[in-house]
């Protein structure tokens, strides 16, 4: 994700990176006023799926356009949505985007209907390798329920939420 270069203004990017992250998808942040060949040399280096493009200016639309343009003639291998309060959707086709995000959940679905990998789930296989030596309940702080229920769903356990643990229950 990058804020187009030109536009210093961060906070919907920021929003929907803490969203996308809560729902398990890794994010690579590169900022705000980001160049187009930054973000063209991450996409290629990092062979990143889908790039989120953000805008809150008038005057860095042209920036967005260039920097589409730019990861299609590069051949990047990637989907692009688009996002900001300037943007519409007919903008964002008229642009050449992918997708346009209206708002943070936008992003999410844009993701979920790509059918992107929760990359978490490597986490989660190698703590599934360990848990047979664990001791048969495995308990997380509130701050982590999300990814602990993830977790559950992923390896087919269930768990207790309590009203400040989750617990994992292993008949293992």
């Amino acid at each position: 994700m990058a804020t187009v270069q030109g536009d210093i203004h961060d906070i919907g990017k920021n929003i929907v990176k803490a969203v996308l992250e809560n729902y398990g998808y890794t994010v690579r942040d590169l900022g705000r006023d980001v160049p187009p060949e930054r973000i063209v040399e991450a996409v290629l280096a990092e062979n990143i799926p889908l790039v989120g493009l953000s805008a809150l200016m008038t005057t860095t639309l042209p920036s967005m356009r260039k920097t589409i343009a730019a990861l299609r003639k590069a051949g990047a291998n990637c989907r692009i949505m688009v996002g900001g309060a300037v943007l519409t959707e007919d903008y964002a086709r008229e642009i050449g985007a992918d997708y346009y995000g209206r708002d943070a959940m936008a992003t999410v679905r844009i993701a979920e209907e790509l059918g992107l990998e929760f990359p978490v789930k490597e986490e989660f296989a190698r703590f599934a390798e360990g848990i047979g030596s664990a001791s048969p309940e495995y308990v997380v702080s509130r701050g982590e329920w999300f990814t602990a229920r993830l977790m559950a769903e992923y390896l087919g356990m269930p768990f207790v939420d309590a009203a400040d643990t989750v617990v994992f229950h292993h008949d293992g």
